[in-house]
């Protein structure tokens, strides 16, 4: 996918090598991997055969966790993209074998590095906006305009069964909230397939959400919107 291969093509300009490329579809993974200079596995057990030192799991999130146990057992430090997983039992279970193995487990959520919301998280740290009383986030963006050359159909995201669906996907507002604010204690969220677009999973969900901290938070995610809209606010003392 095109996660997939601007990991690896990453990984080749900073220095990386020995990189072993698995894909479901075969003539993907050998056209990058010819246009990168990598190998590819026919499985993913021949993929970890290889005994790499950190595995990156590219693929839609239903996958994630069976993949994820399955690097780490075989000794390697592991990135997965978001969500960790589709459900809270199985996010746990990899983190808690991450911990037992002593292994690094890293998730995807990219925007912890945007200079952005660096910045922000720089401040609430150093107090300069006092105490945090309120995080506000939007994300939104018409999912026919994310990859104009391709269908938005099929996209993982438009099929609840995948672990589709607008929450999940956009799961970085709900990991920077906690970033900057801290903990989640208590959430509402309202959330549906509100729009024409062809999808089994929600297209647009509204949360609100008590930190720990006894701050506020609100999120705004979707795929409906034909402008784009991403922002953060941070309201403090």
């Amino acid at each position: 996918g095109s996660i997939g291969t601007r990991h690896a093509k990453n990984i080749t300009q900073i220095g990386g090598h020995e990189l072993v490329l698995h894909d479901s579809d075969s003539s993907k993974a050998a056209s990058l991997s010819n246009a990168i200079g990598a190998r590819t596995a026919k499985t993913i057990d021949e993929a970890l055969s290889s005994n790499p030192d950190a595995v990156l799991i590219c693929t839609p999130p239903e996958s994630h966790a069976d993949l994820a146990a399955k690097a780490l057992k075989s000794g390697a430090h592991c990135f997965v993209e978001k969500p960790l997983a589709i459900d809270h039992e199985s996010a746990l279970h990899i983190t808690e074998l991450a911990e037992k193995l002593e292994l690094v487990l890293m998730v995807g959520f990219n925007l912890r590095f945007h200079p952005g919301l660096m910045k922000i998280h720089e401040l609430v740290e150093s107090g300069s906006i006092g105490r945090v009383l309120m995080v506000r986030a939007e994300f939104g963006q018409y999912l026919p305009y994310w990859r104009p050359k391709t269908d938005y159909r099929d996209n993982y995201i438009v099929n609840k069964e995948t672990g589709g669906g607008i929450v999940r996907e956009e799961s970085h507002e709900t990991d920077y909230v906690q970033w900057l604010g801290g903990p989640i204690q208590d959430v509402y969220t309202a959330a549906g397939h509100l729009s024409d677009l062809d999808m089994t999973a929600e297209d647009s969900a509204l949360m609100i959400m008590r930190l720990e901290s006894g701050a506020l938070a609100e999120l705004h995610v979707d795929c409906v919107q034909r402008g784009y809209s991403r922002k953060c606010t941070v309201i403090g003392t």
